[in-house]
């Protein structure tokens, strides 16, 4: 089975308009690193916005049920082309 196309190795400073999560399930957090806990998770297939870059982490908006529109940063390891 070939190893799954990630967003790691994107050229700095760039950025695709969208993304898609080919891991199991993706944290999405406040800061460009691994914090104790995400402000959400996504699962694999969904397709995201994103709208900027921090080094390997990619900011995506979204909309929570709970607090209305929100951002994550998740790592390029945890998202495909989209």
């Amino acid at each position: 089975m070939p190893a799954k196309e990630t967003l790691c190795g994107t050229p700095s400073g760039l950025w695709p308009d969208a993304a898609i999560v080919t891991a199991d399930t993706a944290p999405a957090y406040v800061e460009p690193k691994v914090l104790q806990v995400p402000v959400e998770t996504f699962h694999q297939g969904e397709a995201l916005d994103i709208t900027d870059r921090s080094g390997d982490w990619f900011l995506t908006r979204f909309q929570d049920r709970r607090w209305g529109p929100r951002v994550g940063f998740i790592h390029c390891s945890q998202l495909g082309p989209g």
